[in-house]
């Protein structure tokens, strides 16, 4: 910190008027702070360069607003590039710069923090029991800086979509109960209550504990009486044959059905021990399916009667 100039200058202060201060510190400290800056090297910083640069703000901050400040930010730039999350230095060197920076410091969070976060967080590993996940920390820990919407914002892009289908593909599995109700309360403690409450990410929350519910409900699920069959009409018949026409041949209707239920963060769960013209029944959302000759037959009564419906149509009702 320069104490003895500032000192000296402050001292003055009281007996010469704001403009003459204010124009001695432009003309006679603002550039050999400009100098030392641009021999400043931020990988090697000895003493934070905002301890004896930010003194002399209040004094001289236009001056330093114009020709001192961008030199800072370009400098803190180039060094970001080779940054990582992990690293939570580089938190505190910019938050030193927030009173005097601004909205300037917001856009650089912007373009060379909020990026960095989202890369990290899309290619780490994902954890849904027993262990933290750390690279979602790293973006909590920003939170001052960035503020809910952003934080919320980085979690529904990198986060977010790759939880809730993985929880899908995990109830899948037919998990115990208390197991992924654990898991859940232990994933949510890790969101702030400020990042919680962004619509997002309560989307997110609310879609995973339905998933969890009707999961949950697959046990209580009655055996139905024999089933009516009826003949589909002419146009559910046209459907069939947009079915038959999608189906691949890399993979079974089946596999693709869960597929697309996965994506969209629908639970598709087998009914154990449950079968209907010799074919394993489903529980996806509220309804009940079975997959025959590349045709999709589902039941809105327990399981009463079946009809054929196409893909699309099944996960638009679905979601509904």
């Amino acid at each position: 910190m320069p104490t003895p100039m500032l000192r000296a200058v402050s001292a003055w202060q009281t007996a010469s008027p704001a403009w003459l201060t204010r124009a001695c510190v432009t003309r006679c400290v603002v550039p050999r702070v400009l100098a030392a800056v641009r021999a400043w090297d931020p990988t090697n910083d000895t003493q934070p360069l905002h301890q004896w640069v930010l003194p002399w703000h209040d004094m001289a901050g236009e001056a330093l607003a114009s020709a001192v400040y961008p030199l800072i930010r370009s400098r803190l730039a180039a060094a970001l590039a080779a940054w990582h999350p992990a690293d939570g230095s580089a938190r505190g060197v910019l938050r030193a710069w927030r009173g005097a920076w601004g909205p300037a410091l917001h856009a650089m969070l912007h373009t060379h923090i909020v990026p960095k976060l989202d890369h990290c967080l899309q290619h780490a590993p994902l954890e849904l029991v027993g262990r933290e996940n750390t690279a979602w920390l790293w973006c909590v820990e920003w939170l001052e800086l960035l503020g809910a919407p952003t934080v919320a914002a980085i979690a529904s892009r990198a986060l977010l979509p790759r939880w809730l289908a993985a929880l899908a593909a995990w109830l899948n599995t037919n998990p115990p109960h208390a197991t992924v109700l654990n898991s859940y309360t232990d994933f949510k403690k890790m969101f702030p209550e400020e990042v919680l409450k962004e619509p997002a990410v309560r989307d997110a929350f609310r879609k995973a504990l339905d998933m969890m519910n009707r999961s949950a409900d697959i046990d209580s699920v009655e055996p139905p009486p024999p089933p009516r069959f009826t003949m589909p009409e002419v146009k559910e018949t046209s459907r069939i044959t947009e079915v038959l026409a999608t189906a691949t041949q890399a993979k079974s209707f089946s596999e693709l059905l869960e597929s697309r239920c996965i994506e969209k963060g629908i639970t598709f769960v087998p009914i154990a021990g449950k079968t209907r013209e010799g074919r394993p029944l489903y529980k996806i959302g509220n309804l009940q399916c079975y997959v025959i000759r590349n045709v999709i037959m589902f039941s809105d009564d327990s399981g009463r009667n079946f009809n054929p419906i196409s893909m699309d149509k099944l996960l638009s009702m679905v979601e509904d």
